[in-house]
């Protein structure tokens, strides 16, 4: 994230971001999820729960947590980072206006539930968090939003049993010094 804070992204166009500021986005995005992941089926372990998607379970488990359909909406742009959604279609590109999409469409990708349920369809994007779904327009904002998701739960996680997951008093090393992780993530850049 710091690297990615350093190269001062500029965000997509309506086709993509730039090749530095997606890849770092995506990793970030992906590595959130992941630790989201691990934290759910870590409490499904310590609750003697049986083993479901962890979206699943923090629905079952949590109907409470105000944070369900977000965690929803990181897994269905997880997948279509990880597991290569495709999108196919035409753009004009100029010099005044950059890259504009003239018609899109999904090639390959999942379209399960869960998709079917975040995806606000006209935009590409996630319905609550906003979170683009088309892989080449994952941005440092995607990124922030995915952190700060994730963040909120495994402080939720805590909140409920410090077994599930302990986020209080994680440090964190960066440029700066070393810091709380949960205040490193308040000081980064609002989406």
């Amino acid at each position: 994230m710091e690297t990615l804070k350093a190269l001062d992204p500029q965000g997509p166009n309506e086709v993509q971001a730039s090749s530095n500021e997606n890849g770092y986005s995506a990793a970030a995005t992906v590595l959130s999820v992941l630790l989201c992941e691990s934290a759910l089926t870590r409490t499904q372990v310590i609750r003697h729960e049986k083993q479901c998607h962890p979206a699943d379970f923090l629905n079952s488990a949590f109907p409470d947590s105000g944070l369900n359909t977000q965690i929803e909406e990181l897994f269905v742009v997880r997948n279509a980072i990880a597991h290569n959604h495709v999108w196919g279609g035409q753009y004009a590109s100029d010099w005044n206006e950059g890259m504009r999409l003239k018609e899109v469409r999904m090639r390959s990708g999942r379209q399960d539930s869960k998709y079917q349920r975040a995806a606000n369809i006209q935009d590409r994007t996630t319905r609550i968090l906003g979170l683009n779904l088309f892989p080449t327009r994952i941005c440092f904002r995607d990124a922030i939003i995915s952190v700060r998701t994730v963040t909120d739960l495994l402080i939720f996680l805590e909140s409920k049993d410090r077994l599930y997951f302990s986020i209080e008093g994680m440090p964190v090393k960066t440029p700066s010094g070393v810091l709380l992780y949960t205040d490193w993530v308040k000081s980064l850049p609002r989406a």
